[in-house]
């Protein structure tokens, strides 16, 4: 029942990211922030009916709250979509992590550097990459992935 509250309140948000007409508002996206589980389940079903267009407008929107809101957490959500169709939306999704210093990270960053076909998300990755090289010279993670 409580999960079920939860998907209802993001409702309007979800709408709202549906409505191919409407202006994005950051404070409807801002409920995005922090997603739980059920919640990204919402979310990614509303995602793959939205066009790539939106899709991209909304992955860059995302960025830059996370950006100006240290509270802000849309890690699930670009977790979620780093493997989008849109290179515009991958790109987002890699710049919106970060702050992300999983090495699960940094395996799927390698990969988009060695195997995307968009140039720019390489570069993305690329340059992703350098906080663990970094993390790799603090002996912060280990030294097979540094």
């Amino acid at each position: 029942m409580i999960a079920e509250e939860i998907i209802l309140d993001l409702e309007p948000a979800l709408a709202h990211l549906r409505d191919a007409n409407a202006t994005l508002s950051p404070a409807l996206l801002a409920t995005f922030s922090n997603l739980k589980k059920t919640d990204l389940a919402a979310f990614a079903k509303t995602w793959l009916t939205l066009p790539a267009e939106r899709k991209s407008r909304v992955a860059r929107l995302f960025a830059e709250l996370a950006e100006e809101n240290a509270r802000l957490d849309f890690t699930p959500i670009f977790r979620h979509v780093l493997n989008d169709p849109d290179a515009r939306v991958r790109v987002a999704a890699i710049e919106g992590l970060w702050e992300d210093q999983d090495p699960a990270l940094a395996k799927i960053l390698i990969g988009f550097l060695r195997n995307d076909p968009e140039a720019a998300v390489r570069a993305s990755a690329a340059e992703s990459l350098g906080r663990f090289v970094l993390l790799g010279e603090y002996d912060r993670i280990t030294s097979t992935l540094a």
